[in-house]
């Protein structure tokens, strides 16, 4: 997250649920307890 200047976690999952940062950017893994990882590339809200 310092890579891009963002500062909390909450910010991003409501880009997310918002569409900011479309599905096929992010990955999620049931089996590592959800986690997502996203493309890292900069979003504009």
């Amino acid at each position: 997250m310092l890579r891009f200047g963002i500062n909390n976690t909450s910010k991003i999952s409501n880009w997310i649920s918002r569409g900011v940062i479309p599905p096929e950017n992010v990955l999620e893994l049931p089996e590592l307890n959800g986690i997502r990882l996203i493309k890292a590339i900069p979003y504009r809200p």
